[in-house]
């Protein structure tokens, strides 16, 4: 659903003139939460939520970080640790872009990740591209994970403004 927009946002149309279409093949959108939950570590974070909600979970724009195809596959289903970093080689989120690196920041991957996250780049849309949130409800409505705020018992206040809230630059 977000694949085409999470590529447009990280290779911007400008880039494409650069690009041989068979480099295209190399550009993938990684869900860090992933399609197919087999592993324990994903079952059990996420065991709370019916299916309906962890398909919206996983599809999420918050759980979305573009990769190449070759360290998408090698990533695949592994736990977030193991996203994160692996001993042996540097194919984890630690040693790629920036959005990797910021999802490296994080010491677990739930649903509270994925909706912060997603709230950062919703705002970050707001910012570089003016695209306006009227409300609050608005902006978790375009998320689809509102429901993780009450399933996960956060304080709904501080999720208060979050349409108005641009994200500073650094």
């Amino acid at each position: 659903m977000y694949t085409i927009l999470i590529l447009r946002i990280f290779y911007p149309i400008s880039v494409y003139k650069f690009i041989k279409p068979q480099h295209f093949d190399h550009i993938s959108v990684e869900h860090v939460y992933p399609q197919t939950t087999r592993r324990q570590c994903w079952a059990s974070k996420y065991s709370h939520y019916n299916q309906k909600q962890r398909a919206l979970l996983k599809n999420s724009l918050g759980n979305l970080v573009p990769l190449s195809k070759p360290k998408n596959s090698s990533l695949s289903n592994k736990c977030f640790e193991e996203k994160k970093s692996r001993k042996n080689d540097t194919v984890g989120f630690s040693y790629g872009c920036y959005s990797e690196n910021e999802v490296a920041l994080h010491g677990d991957w739930t649903a509270i990740e994925i909706l912060d996250r997603g709230i950062k780049m919703a705002q970050f849309f707001q910012k570089r591209w003016s695209i306006k949130f009227e409300s609050d409800d608005q902006l978790l409505k375009f998320l689809g994970i509102g429901f993780v705020i009450e399933k996960e018992g956060l304080d709904k206040s501080h999720y208060k403004g979050i349409a108005r809230k641009l994200i500073s630059k650094k």
